[in-house]
C-alpha cells in the first residue's frame, strides 16, 4: 500500500518530466 503510493506519485513526476521533454 504505502510503496504503491510512492511507486504511483513517481510515475506521476515522470510523466509529467517526460510529457515536459516532449512538448
Amino acid at each position: 500500500p504505502a510503496h504503491a503510493l510512492a511507486y504511483v506519485q513517481i510515475a506521476a513526476k515522470t510523466e509529467r518530466r517526460v510529457g515536459f521533454a516532449i512538448h
